[in-house]
């Protein structure tokens, strides 16, 4: 039986990895523009007018950002994404991180078949996301890992 939940674990891990890799398309030009976006936002607004160099994109989660923007975590997670250095929304990270989460509780449930294996392979699964972007953060800015962790932590 551990043979089994060993194989799941590394599926799980391959599956949320690539699923991530997915996700993330390193294109320094549209970071930059995100984030000079989030910089702009204490700039008189103006009219936006869509470029006509890049497509307009459809928002993939559009329930998922509605929510992030009535608690006000949205600026703070686009932030976090790219300080990493990926191109998500938040909307996706948030998604990825629910994915990843059910994921691990059918890897738990399945490897098992006890209820609280699946319930800790849920938390597991949704934690690695986040794990993969503060890692990612902290190579990019290594000086800086530690006052990344401690604001994170803080609340700052």
């Amino acid at each position: 039986m551990s043979t089994v939940l060993f194989a799941s674990a590394v599926v799980f891990l391959v599956v949320a990895g690539g699923a991530i890799a997915y996700l993330v398309a390193v294109d320094t030009k549209t970071s930059q523009k995100r984030l000079s976006n989030i910089a702009a936002q204490d700039a008189p607004k103006q009219p936006a007018t869509p470029s006509t160099d890049w497509p307009v994109v459809q928002d993939r989660a559009p329930f998922i950002t509605s929510l992030l923007q009535r608690a006000d975590i949205q600026n703070a997670l686009q932030l976090e994404i790219l300080r990493a250095g990926w191109l998500l929304r938040p909307s996706e990270l948030v998604a990825v991180i629910v994915g990843a989460g059910v994921l691990g509780a059918l890897i738990g449930l399945v490897g098992s078949q006890r209820w609280p294996v699946a319930i800790l392979g849920a938390g597991i699964g949704a934690v690695i996301p986040w794990v993969m972007l503060k890692t990612r953060q902290c190579s990019l800015l290594p000086a800086r890992c530690i006052l990344l962790y401690l604001r994170s932590s803080s609340g700052l």
